[in-house]
């Protein structure tokens, strides 16, 4: 099974942060930001050129945009249920 970054995910489809690939700093920056594994996400926006904003579907919170290397490094998967 080939996994799947963040900058390879639909728009409007939600999905679950399974593992990321950053050094601690940045692990805890995004945690810091409101960006937590297994939490619930959609991605709203955000194409090869521009920054990928995602938003957490569980607390409906305000969209978060990131950089292209972070969201790449951003491993997902897409769960089905919608919250």
């Amino acid at each position: 099974m080939n996994e799947l970054n963040l900058l390879q995910a639909e728009i409007g489809r939600n999905f679950v942060i399974e593992k990321i690939d950053l050094d601690k700093e940045s692990k805890l920056r995004l945690h810091t930001m409101g960006i937590h594994a297994r939490n619930i996400y959609v991605k709203t926006g955000g194409n090869s050129a521009s920054p990928v904003l995602i938003s957490n579907v569980s607390n409906m919170s305000t969209p978060i945009a990131l950089g292209q290397n972070l969201a790449s490094n951003i491993i997902i998967s897409y769960i089905n249920a919608n919250y």
